[in-house]
C-alpha cells in the first residue's frame, strides 16, 4: 500500500467518525461501558480506599485559624520640602509598624495573658516563645495607608483575642 493510499484511508476513517449519528455514538458508548462492567469491583475498591485515606488525613490534621484586622494609619504633619511618593511612605510606615508590633515588650504580655506556647516558655524560656510568636504574627500592606495585622493559632477564640490585643496596643 502506498503512502498516499494510507493517507486517503486515514482521512476517510475520520470522515466516517464524523458522519456517525447520535444513535451510533450512544451504542458505541454503551458497548464500551458493558466491557468495563467486570472491573467495577476493583474500581470501587480503589475509590473507597482513596476516600478513606483522604477522610482519615482530613480529620487527623490540626486546624489552623487565622484572625485578621485592618488598621488605617494616618501620616502626621510633615514639615520641610520632602516629596516622598505615597508608596515610599507606605513602605516606611510598614517597616516602622512591623518593628513596633513585634517588639518583645509588646508580645510578652500577650503570651502571658493568653497562655501561649506554655511548653516553650517552661522548656526554653520567654525569649524563644516570643520568637515563636513572631512567626505567627503577620503584617501586610493592603492599600496606601491600610495595613492588615494577622495571627495564626490552633484555637479559634484565642486567635481572635490575640489579634484584638495586637491591634489595641
Amino acid at each position: 500500500m502506498s503512502d498516499s493510499n494510507y493517507r486517503a484511508k486515514a482521512s476517510s476513517t475520520s470522515d466516517e467518525e464524523d458522519d456517525r449519528t447520535l444513535r451510533e455514538r450512544l451504542e458505541r458508548g454503551v458497548a464500551l461501558a458493558m466491557r468495563a462492567v467486570p472491573f467495577w469491583k476493583g474500581t470501587l475498591g480503589i475509590f473507597l480506599v482513596a476516600s478513606g485515606i483522604g477522610l482519615f488525613m482530613a480529620l487527623r490534621t490540626e486546624r489552623i485559624y487565622r484572625s485578621e484586622c485592618k488598621i488605617l494609619v494616618k501620616s502626621g504633619i510633615r514639615t520641610g520640602d520632602r516629596n516622598d511618593s505615597p508608596t515610599l511612605l507606605a513602605d516606611k510606615v510598614a517597616a516602622r509598624l512591623k518593628e513596633v508590633l513585634l517588639t518583645r515588650t509588646r508580645l510578652e504580655p500577650i503570651i502571658k495573658d493568653n497562655k501561649l506556647y506554655e511548653g516553650i516558655v517552661e522548656g526554653k524560656g520567654m525569649t524563644d516563645a516570643v520568637e515563636e510568636m513572631r512567626t505567627h504574627v503577620g503584617l501586610r500592606a493592603s492599600a496606601e495607608s491600610t495595613f492588615t495585622i494577622s495571627f495564626e493559632d490552633t484555637e479559634k477564640e484565642r486567635t481572635r483575642a490575640v489579634t484584638q490585643q495586637l491591634t489595641d496596643t
